[in-house]
């Protein structure tokens, strides 16, 4: 039979159980031309857990890989700096900001007015002031990763839990950044 198709059926409720109840009654035949069926098969099979390449490390609370990702004492070069964060996790982190502020001062700006965070949640806070920051964006992946580095002063987000390990149970700590903005509140009146 040149030129024409060869559909080779699939029986999804013998192949696939988990996905037959989802997609087709129960002993549908999926008819697919070619290597199709291989191929589904293939990428279906592929399917797993993957981890964010912001995935916190094992052995880090989320309050120290907080520090780890974000605090410097000065403005950083990311080709220097962002090894230390690959090194920890599965693949090169896509971007990063390491802000210019102590600890104690992002743990103050958790006490700020709660707001919106940028995916989900209240628990976000806004510093009270702009700080310096480095703003590193990767633009070539391994091996080695490369960044642009990016200096900026900008305000900057927080979202920050309590029942942290190792801290007083109602103090909030910063736990992720959420996002960083040019410009503070808007005050009308």
């Amino acid at each position: 039979m040149a030129g024409k198709d060869h559909f080779v059926p699939i029986a999804l409720t013998t192949v696939i159980p988990s996905f037959s109840s989802l997609l087709l009654p129960r002993g549908m035949i999926l008819c697919l031309p070619g290597p199709w069926p291989l191929l589904l098969l293939l990428l279906l099979g592929s399917w797993g857990p993957v981890p964010p390449a912001a995935a916190r490390p094992p052995g880090f609370t989320a309050v120290q890989w907080f520090n780890t990702q974000h605090l410097r004492a000065n403005q950083v070069q990311c080709r220097t700096e962002m090894p230390r964060i690959n090194n920890l996790l599965p693949r090169c982190k896509g971007q990063n900001t390491f802000l210019v502020e102590s600890f104690q001062n992002v743990v103050a700006t958790c006490q700020q007015p709660n707001m919106n965070c940028t995916t989900s949640g209240q628990n976000c806070h806004q510093s009270a002031g702009r700080v310096n920051m480095t703003y590193c964006l990767l633009i070539g992946r391994r091996p080695p990763c490369t960044y642009s580095t990016t200096y900026q002063n900008r305000f900057y987000i927080v979202a920050c839990n309590d029942s942290q390990p190792g801290y007083p149970p109602n103090l909030l700590l910063p736990v992720h950044l959420d996002d960083t903005v040019p410009l503070g509140p808007t005050h009308f009146g």
